[in-house]
């Protein structure tokens, strides 16, 4: 392979993962965002991945993992929005009063 070729091969990977915490009342919430070239991965929780969904930009997502209505509304919504595809894996309890806050 000439070498101009596997410079641009190289150069054409790009991934970016981003790690932070948020505190909702009491509560220590962990983002991770995984970003590449075509969609993005998205968890949401304290320490497990209990629920894992998939959106793409047609405005359908479907559950890979658990069956929480959270992680699927977002990963859909997002799709849309971002015009690529979106996992998503929301960990929280479904409460009134957090899930808002953290959306």
């Amino acid at each position: 392979m000439p070498a101009a070729a596997e410079e641009t091969m190289e150069g054409a990977c790009s991934l970016n993962i981003h790690n932070f915490t948020h505190t909702v009342g009491s509560l220590n919430v962990n983002f991770q965002v995984t970003q590449l070239e075509n969609q993005v991965m998205i968890w949401i929780g304290e320490t497990s991945m209990d629920d894992f969904s998939v959106g793409i930009p047609s405005n359908t997502a479907t559950s890979l993992l658990g069956g929480g209505e959270v992680s699927s509304s977002l990963s859909q919504r997002l799709a849309v929005k971002l015009n690529k595809q979106v996992w998503v894996s929301y960990n929280l309890a479904d409460d009134m009063m957090i899930t808002p806050k953290v959306l």
